[in-house]
């Protein structure tokens, strides 16, 4: 489960942002809330934030988080780490922290670095509610805690300046409190983007080779009124040839693959009277049908999707139905999150969703990102109604649009 994230020098986020799924005193929907320790967290965020106010921003720094951490332990040595600090702070270090809950113990993580080397890491849990050590990196002074230190001696020999000491010593130690949180960042995270992330292939072998899931896309396809009644879900493995790679594959990386074997997946959706290939579907239609089977496993799994633009292609019925998903009302034990962006201000009801769970993204006058809720913003009533104050501009987090911004398409002198 993740409880807070915090990061520091990404892209357009130059000062400290902290997002958080720590549950305000706000009584509403408090049956959707998770109980872990003394305090309750959500299971659900939305972000808005107009076009370049740094949504995307803040999921692209925790999914370069996660790349960190389930890479690192191949990096070079020598080689420079790949990062993207905001423009005006390039010599500044960029810094991501996060506190995390795996297998009933809360951890927290954080990193700072800059171009060439890690400039400090740490690594702390909680059990029985007490902050304890487990280490404290300062550059190449790796402050392992006393009761750990002979664990780590065989991992630490393959941290460099450039290499996370997790990372390392997760491939190279056996230690659970190490492996738990590299696995949180491996297994738990689900960070989805839509033109990176290939779900189809899983979808398609999951629904190939698990009943239960094939007859829930009948019956989730069925209730949106897309009257599909079965699926078929090939998979041929055959010699890849210059045809089946797509034109803008490099020529190095396309000389690679011919000739060598691969996997083709081809997907009908079979209706009463016709077929439909896969590749005849509608945008939206595709994008559930790739969506489904992770999202079946993350809510079975207490796992976190992250998700930039939840909404595209989907219709906002849809879209609100996912989300109450996630609530599970009838699985009060479920730990499973949903974090997106999104420009749909017809979920921001307050029937539906808490203060706290809505959250704004806004660029200051240094061009760099804000991040604040809901809940955070004085005199907002229970019954107000926010979509129609948020397009107000009540909340900032909006696009500041010139009135005369047809005149200016059109490229009419006069339009200032």
């Amino acid at each position: 489960m993740l409880l807070e994230y915090k990061c520091k020098n990404h892209r357009s986020i130059r000062d400290e942002v902290n997002f958080s799924f720590l549950a305000t005193k706000d009584s509403s929907n408090s049956e959707e809330l998770i109980t872990f320790g003394k305090n309750k967290f959500l299971k659900k965020a939305l972000i808005y934030g107009a076009n370049g106010s740094g949504k995307t921003a803040l999921i692209d720094s925790l999914n370069y988080f996660k790349f960190l951490v389930c890479s690192s332990f191949n990096f070079i040595l020598g080689e420079p780490l790949p990062r993207a600090p905001y423009k005006l702070c390039t010599k500044e270090p960029s810094v991501y922290e996060i506190q995390l809950e795996k297998n009933g113990i809360r951890y927290a993580y954080g990193v700072s670095l800059d171009s060439e080397r890690i400039l400090e890491e740490y690594l702390y849990f909680y059990p029985n509610n007490k902050k304890t050590k487990i280490f404290h990196r300062i550059e190449e002074n790796y402050g392992v805690a006393v009761n750990y230190k002979k664990i780590f001696e065989p991992g630490l020999v393959f941290v460099k300046p450039n290499k996370l000491l997790l990372s390392c010593c997760a491939n190279y130690v056996k230690l659970k409190e190490v492996e738990d949180v590299f696995l949180f960042f491996k297994q738990d995270l689900i960070i989805y983007n839509e033109i990176s992330n290939n779900w189809f292939n899983y979808s398609a072998r999951t629904i190939n080779t698990n009943t239960d899931v094939y007859n829930t896309y009948i019956k989730f396809f069925n209730s949106i009124g897309v009257d599909v009644n079965g699926f078929d879900a090939r998979i041929d493995r055959k010699t890849i040839e210059s045809t089946d790679l797509p034109v803008s594959f490099i020529p190095q990386l396309k000389n690679f693959l011919i000739g060598k074997q691969g996997d083709f997946v081809n997907v009908k959706f079979h209706y009463n009277d016709f077929d439909i290939n896969y590749e005849e579907e509608s945008l939206g239609t595709k994008k559930l049908f790739d969506m489904l089977a992770p999202i079946i496993d993350i809510l079975n799994s207490d796992k976190i999707l992250v998700c930039d633009e939840l909404e595209t292609h989907l219709h906002p019925l849809i879209v609100k139905e996912l989300l109450r998903i996630f609530d599970m009302k009838n699985n009060t034990n479920n730990h499973s999150q949903l974090l997106f962006t999104t420009h749909n201000e017809r979920l921001m009801d307050l029937n539906e969703l808490r203060r706290d769970q809505i959250w704004f993204t806004e660029m200051t006058n240094t061009r760099s990102t804000d991040l604040y809720s809901l809940a955070e913003l004085k005199n907002i009533r229970k019954d107000e109604n926010t979509e129609k104050n948020y397009l107000l501009g009540k909340y900032g987090s909006i696009p500041l649009i010139d009135k005369n911004l047809v005149k200016i398409l059109m490229g009419e002198n006069d339009a200032h």
